[in-house]
This record gives structure tokens, C-alpha cells and sequence, in this order.
């Protein structure tokens, strides 16, 4: 074999080579590109699980907070009709016809006087239930309750005081008692279509 052939047969073992090492390349670069391509198609379809419950959570969560503010505006509007209620309910009594007025505290006192020389407190307001009203009551009933002069710290009705014993019978006294023992079923009666309160 001359040189010649050789240094031929050396190039187009070489060409093969080069082709070879070409063609396995190509192959690996279209390999990796497949591969890259899934991983990619793979990336996007987890982004779009990942976008679509980001969303989803983000429309459960603002949901979640509408019905949470919607809730908080019933149980104000809950709150503000049933501070109405009482509030009508105070004015009604407050502005009873003179006769059912007196006749009201009348009972209550009948109901709360116990050694019948209780000192009588009136309120601020109080014009109905004066000296005449209990001068009359006294000789009734044999009571020698004392009215005195000081006043106090509230609007209307009176206050029974008997050493450290008082008997708040002051328009807001009853009225609180009355919140607390009926506001639960005025709430039911109001409110029957939805019981969460």
C-alpha cells in the first residue's frame, strides 16, 4: 500500500469517524431537544395546575370573605334592629298614659318593698312618681318609704335603698333585665328564616 493510499485510507476512515461521531451527535442533540421539550411541556403543564388552584383558591378565598362581610352586615343590621326594638320598647314606657305609668310602678313596688321604710331615689328625669304619689302609697299600704331629695344618676324610675340593699327599679334597669331574659327569643322571632347569631 502506497503512502498515498495510506493517507487516503486515513482521511475517509477519518470522514467515517467524523460522520459517525456527526450522526451520534445529532442523534443526542435531538434526544436532548425531545427531552427538553417534555421537560418544558412538563413545566407548563405543572405551572397551569399550579396557576389554576392559586386561582382557585384565590376565588374560594374571596368568596370566603364576601360571605364573611356579608355576615357581618346582617348581624350589624341584626344588631342595630334589635337595639330599635328596645329602644321603642324604653320610649313606650317611658311615655305610658300617667295612669299606667304609676299603676306600672305601683306593682313593682308592691313586688320589691320588704321592710317598708326603704329610702326612695328618683331619676333625674322622673316628674310622674313624686311626694304625692308616695305620700298616697304610704297610707295605702302602711309603708313609710322616704322619698329623698337628692337624685339619681339616671334618666326615669326609681331606686329602693335600704342600708347596703338597693332595688333598682330605674326605667334602664328593667329594661336590661327585660334585654337579658327575652332578647334570645325576640332574636328567634325576628330572625326565624336564619337561626346563625
Amino acid at each position: 500500500m502506497s503512502l498515498e493510499e495510506i493517507k487516503l485510507k486515513i482521511i475517509g476512515d477519518a470522514k467515517k469517524e467524523a460522520e459517525k461521531i456527526l450522526k451520534e451527535a445529532e442523534l443526542k442533540r435531538e434526544q436532548i431537544i425531545r427531552e427538553a421539550e417534555l421537560k418544558v411541556n412538563e413545566i407548563i403543564q405543572k405551572a397551569k395546575l399550579e396557576f389554576e388552584e392559586i386561582k382557585r383558591r384565590e376565588i374560594e378565598n374571596k368568596k370566603i370573605v364576601a360571605e364573611l362581610e356579608v355576615g357581618k352586615q346582617m348581624l350589624l343590621a341584626k344588631r342595630t334592629l334589635l337595639e330599635k326594638v328596645f329602644n321603642k320598647l324604653q320610649s313606650k314606657l317611658e311615655n305610658l298614659p300617667k295612669h299606667d305609668y304609676i299603676a306600672f310602678f305601683e306593682r313593682l313596688l308592691n313586688k320589691a318593698v320588704e321592710t317598708k321604710e326603704e329610702s326612695v331615689i328618683l331619676g333625674r328625669e322622673e316628674m310622674l312618681l313624686n311626694g304625692n304619689f308616695f305620700q298616697e302609697l304610704n297610707k295605702r299600704n302602711g309603708w313609710n318609704l322616704k322619698l329623698l331629695s337628692s337624685r339619681g344618676n339616671f334618666r326615669r324610675g326609681l331606686i329602693l335603698t335600704q342600708g347596703d340593699i338597693d332595688v333598682n327599679l330605674s326605667i334602664e334597669a328593667i329594661l336590661k333585665e327585660i334585654r337579658e331574659k327575652w332578647e334570645d327569643e325576640i332574636v328567634r322571632k325576628l330572625f326565624s328564616e336564619e337561626v346563625s347569631y
